[in-house]
């Protein structure tokens, strides 16, 4: 019997481990299924899905199938009568290894000022981009190195605050799961001694060195005065500008160097030591400098503004990587203070607010050094998060954490940042219930979700691939870039495209594959960084 795929069986494109529990969602149906061997089409297990149930987020009345009890590797589709068929999937140990690089290797093709050669870059290849010396706004004379780096996004703009964040999650992933990053992935530095993702993130730290002024305060930004066409590039050739140091943007510098200093101590010392003078530099300019500073775009730039109300987290994220590194109390005094002014959401691992990684830093830090009344209020706080989060996946109908407000500009970041903080969760008190919640949320980004959709762009059947990212709408290549994270539904419709065809559709289907989508479609760096720590994770 021909079934076709209808969309409305929501699988995990990519796949699913042997020991793993697996569960489609099912969208307006329930009753009977059947797994099939794509290759044999042979049925190997037959079974019951749950009654219906209504998600409101989604509009959808779902229903479960569980088929967690086959493990035989292979390749397979489940088939519901009435329904039609799902996207076929793999069971198989390693079914997320080449989803993990791919995210990862997506840095590499944001790199700017070196020409991708094919060689690396295969049919996204490219010559060298913004190699020219950038304005110091708002000087029309004075000018500075500014090469290297990763453009932030869909654009061609750099800027320090995202940058030191997405490195930051990358770094998060190797110092826990150093097993994860072992294979090379076909960079220009492959093979030196260092694992590829210590390499990839040294490329984007290597910028962030050259952003950090005389003073030890540091550039918020490196960009042209307005966003280019969908052009090339290296056909991006305005002046650039570095825009004022802001006090956000030293914070995240502060915090990232510190990170660096001791994650990179064991493979090139004098590097590390350079990271750690740097972060002590800037840590003094922020003693040095109390007020919020420099957040916003100064007059005639319009580029990203990565604009904050607050550099209190950035401080705090500060002082605790500092403290973990260097063991130095003057910084223990900070983050005690900090903690307890309550003044922030000690959570979020985002740009905005990266207050998480400050707690992160303090909680996985050399405990016997901590104060103990405040190693036990953080990680007491941290749980009950992570609680908080296992009872909102409770009653989605697809399994994440997501409230309503939650489907905003950049979606799909905050999923994988609730992952993240759920596989922290475990990692603190030992509890499979946070780990089994954490997959969910990396099933949703690959294809168990109400849209079908697998927001990786090359993977999945149901793929992205007309990101709002101008190197794939401009290369002529049918493919976009491969591995890069779309941004996900927004309720909020931000731009036009979205405007016009989603009006109306629940939150979580506020998504449209559209190039001028950038309010849902658009991929940045640090929707990337967090992806990669949840996945390597899973391909341990």
């Amino acid at each position: 019997m021909h079934l076709e795929i209808t969309g409305k069986i929501h699988v995990d494109q990519v796949g699913y481990r042997p020991d793993d529990k697996k569960i489609a969602v099912i969208c307006g149906s329930e009753g009977r299924f059947e797994l099939v061997d794509e290759k044999s089409g042979e049925v190997v297990f037959k079974g019951e899905t749950t009654e219906l149930v209504s998600d409101g987020l989604s509009g959808d009345r779902v229903s479960y199938a569980d088929f967690s009890s086959v493990k035989k590797q292979g390749r397979y589709y489940l088939a519901l009568s009435g329904i039609g068929k799902s996207y076929s999937f793999d069971i198989g140990k390693e079914v997320y290894r080449d989803v993990k690089n791919a995210m990862l290797k997506a840095l590499y093709y944001q790199r700017c000022g070196i020409q991708l050669d094919e060689k690396f870059a295969g049919d996204w290849k490219h010559k060298s981009c913004h190699i020219q010396d950038g304005f110091v706004y708002p000087s029309k004379v004075q000018k500075l190195d500014g090469c290297g780096g990763w453009h932030d996004a869909g654009d061609y703009g750099k800027y320090t605050v995202p940058g030191a964040v997405a490195v930051a999650h990358l770094l998060l992933a190797y110092e826990f799961f150093p097993e994860a990053f072992r294979e090379e992935i076909n960079i220009p530095e492959s093979g030196n001694g260092m694992p590829d993702i210590l390499n990839e993130c040294k490329y984007e730290l290597d910028w962030l060195f050259k952003m950090q002024d005389h003073s030890g305060g540091t550039y918020h930004k490196l960009t042209t005065c307005k966003f280019p066409g969908f052009i090339m590039p290296e056909e991006d050739i305005a002046d650039l500008h570095f825009t004022p140091v802001s006090s956000t943007a030293t914070g995240d510098f502060a915090a990232v160097m510190a990170m660096a200093a001791r994650i990179y101590k064991n493979y090139d010392a004098e590097y590390a030591n350079r990271c750690l003078t740097a972060a002590v530099k800037a840590w003094e300019w922020l003693q040095q400098n109390t007020e919020l500073t420099g957040t916003k775009n100064p007059e005639g730039i319009e580029t990203g503004e990565y604009v904050d109300l607050s550099d209190s987290d950035e401080r705090f994220w500060a002082a605790s990587e500092l403290y973990r590194t260097t063991g130095n109390t003057k910084y223990l005094e900070h983050i005690n203070s900090a903690y307890k002014s309550g003044d922030k959401n000690f959570f979020s691992l985002g740009w905005e607010n990266v207050a998480g990684l400050g707690v992160i830093a303090y909680l996985f830090g050399n405990e016997p050094k901590a104060d103990n009344a405040l190693y036990t209020a953080m990680k007491t706080d941290f749980i009950e998060y992570a609680d908080e989060l296992l009872g909102r996946v409770d009653t989605d109908g697809y399994g994440i954490s997501l409230l309503e407000n939650d489907y905003l500009w950049g979606s799909n970041m905050i999923v994988m940042m609730n992952a993240m903080h759920l596989i922290m969760a475990h990692l603190l008190v030992g509890e499979d219930k946070y780990i089994t919640a954490a997959q969910g949320h990396l099933h949703y980004l690959l294809g168990r979700n109400t849209l079908d959709y697998c927001y990786v762009t090359g993977f999945g059947s149901k793929k992205v691939m007309h990101p709002h990212h101008r190197p794939s709408a401009a290369d002529g290549v049918k493919e976009p870039v491969p591995g890069m994270v779309a941004g996900g539904p927004d309720k909020h419709l931000h731009d036009e495209i979205a405007r016009a065809q989603l009006k109306g559709l629940a939150p979580a289907k506020c998504f449209i594959d559209h190039v001028d989508s950038y309010s849902t479609n658009e991929i940045t760096i640090y929707w990337n960084s967090p992806a990669v720590f949840v996945a390597a994770y899973f391909d341990r």
